[in-house]
C-alpha cells in the first residue's frame, strides 16, 4: 500500500513567500538594482517589496551591487515554511568599501560615518587652499 507521500493525489504543501525589501530608491542608493540570488540563482528584483514563492525548505538569499566593481555584499540563510511569508531587508552600504546590510527588521546603511569624515576632510583641504590662496 503506498504511503500518502507516494500516492499520485497527494497534495504539495503552499509555497512559502520571501517578502524582499530592498531599501532605498533610485535616487538614494544606487542607479543600478542590486543583484539578486536565491540558493544560487538570479532573481529579478526592484527597489520596494518583491514578493518571491518559495518552496518550504531551507532558503539563502544573496544580495551584491554592481559599480565598477562588485560591493556590498551580503547573505542571509533562514527556513521558509509552508504558507509563511519570510520579511527580508536589504541596504546598500553608503560607499564600495562597505557590505551591505541584511535581516529580517529594516535594516540601516553601513558606511555613513566614514562618508562624513571623506566629505568634511575635502572641505576641510578646500578651506585651507583657498586661505593659502588668498594670503598670497
Amino acid at each position: 500500500m503506498p504511503t500518502p507521500a507516494e500516492h499520485p493525489s497527494a497534495v504539495p504543501p503552499p509555497p512559502g513567500t520571501i517578502d524582499l525589501t530592498l531599501q532605498g530608491s533610485m535616487l538614494t542608493s544606487n542607479a543600478i538594482t542590486p543583484n539578486v540570488r536565491i540558493n544560487g540563482y538570479p532573481v529579478p528584483a526592484q527597489y520596494g517589496v518583491n514578493r518571491i514563492p518559495m518552496p518550504p525548505g531551507r532558503a539563502r538569499v544573496d544580495i551584491s551591487c554592481q559599480w565598477l566593481l562588485e560591493y556590498g555584499r551580503a547573505s542571509l540563510e533562514f527556513n521558509v515554511r509552508p504558507g509563511e511569508a519570510v520579511p527580508v531587508y536589504y541596504m546598500v552600504p553608503m560607499h564600495q568599501f562597505s557590505d551591505g546590510s541584511i535581516g529580517h527588521e529594516p535594516q540601516k546603511r553601513k558606511g555613513v560615518a566614514a562618508a562624513v569624515v571623506a566629505g568634511l576632510g575635502l572641505v576641510i583641504v578646500v578651506a585651507v587652499m583657498v586661505v593659502l590662496f588668498a594670503t598670497l
